[in-house]
């Protein structure tokens, strides 16, 4: 989203001037922002903003969920960089619901437990105000004029289970899907266990 220069507030200053630019345009980030570098809020906030603003100039900037958006809600931070971890530690340790009292650390003193349970609790413990930042208004797929936009692919099977007669949503497969994807991303905090085992 910026250029990494080392200066903070070179960096700050630089990310304040950004600005919605398109007018009436439609843009799609699809998916992954999180695992890819040291900035994960600063580009879920810069996103947040843009879309805000896109809106109000008729435009639209939407997201899509990539595979690391699940990831990280089911609790798998194999990918996470150290400044990822790190990003969540300062800016969200001083917010009014601190990471520190959204989850109870694990036991022990293993710092790298700590760091992925409180990383878990920030972005999906029901009470987070980062939570519905995140995820709730992304979406698995979108239709632009003639094209559908995904992160991984979308083939007909895909679809088929909301075509069937007793879903209330077959006249709108994509739409169901969507909501689907994101009542299945808000409800991985219902539970307290952080999930932290490897997967590819």
């Amino acid at each position: 989203m910026d250029d990494d220069d080392g200066d903070d507030n070179n960096q700050n200053d630089h990310e304040g001037a950004q600005e919605w630019i398109g007018g009436d345009s439609i843009c799609v980030q699809i998916g992954d922002i999180f695992d890819r570098g040291d900035k994960e809020l600063s580009c879920l906030s810069l996103l947040s903003r843009l879309s805000h603003q896109a809106q109000q100039d008729g435009g639209v900037l939407s997201v899509l969920f990539g595979n690391h958006e699940a990831l990280n809600a089911e609790g798998h931070f194999d990918y996470v960089t150290e400044g990822g971890f790190a990003e969540f530690e300062t800016k969200l340790a001083n917010a009014p619901t601190s990471v520190s009292r959204l989850v109870s650390p694990l036991d022990g003193d293993d710092t790298d437990d700590r760091k992925r349970t409180a990383r878990w609790g920030a972005l999906v413990h029901p009470k987070s105000p980062l939570r519905k930042v995140a995820f709730a208004n992304m979406k698995v797929a979108l239709i632009v004029g003639r094209s559908v936009l995904v992160h991984g692919g979308l083939v007909p099977k895909h679809l088929s289970h909301y075509k069937n007669e007793n879903c209330c949503d077959h006249d709108d497969p994509l739409g169901a899907m969507n909501r689907e994807a994101q009542e299945w991303f808000l409800k991985q905090g219902a539970s307290s266990n952080n999930n932290t085992d490897d997967e590819e």
